[in-house]
């Protein structure tokens, strides 16, 4: 059993926001690989950047204000997902990536959160990836659904 922090990628599809990059089969594996035992987590710090998308895109996105709510109900009281804040080392960690100059604070605190509590972080984004080597941080913790997938055999 693992347990994988989500990057705020993949709860945007329960708001209505279609992501490119995210495939139907994908979010198949994920919601497989939670029925498999593997626990899937979110923090609260992923609302800013989904306001921030939801806000930067209205016209691209045909929603009510009603389904976001129900998207936010979905995200939060669906027990598919448990929920977690920063721990002041995540936070303390999530600025040290910043001053090494990696300018995505979400993603610096998402990733953290996952460091420091000894989960997998879902995310897609290639350009954190190699930031971590780069800098010595620990790449492999930052895991994509395919790899989830093998991971739990789904």
């Amino acid at each position: 059993m693992a347990d994988v922090l989500l990057d705020t990628t993949f709860l945007l599809p329960t708001l209505g926001f279609e992501v490119r990059e995210i495939e139907t089969n994908d979010l198949r594996s994920l919601m497989s690989a939670s029925k498999s035992g593997t626990r899937l987590f979110c923090s609260y710090v992923s609302f800013i950047e989904i306001f921030g998308k939801l806000a930067r895109n209205l016209s691209k996105i045909t929603f009510a204000q009603s389904s976001v709510e129900e998207g936010i109900r979905s995200l939060l009281e669906s027990n598919t997902y448990e929920w977690v804040n920063p721990t002041t080392e995540a936070l303390t960690k999530a600025f040290s990536l910043r001053l090494k100059g990696h300018k995505d604070n979400i993603d610096n605190i998402l990733y953290s959160i996952a460091s420091t509590s000894n989960m997998f972080f879902l995310s897609l984004d290639l350009e954190l990836r190699k930031f971590l080597a780069k800098n010595g941080f620990d790449e492999k913790i930052v895991i994509t659904p395919g790899r989830l997938a093998s991971m739990v055999n789904v």
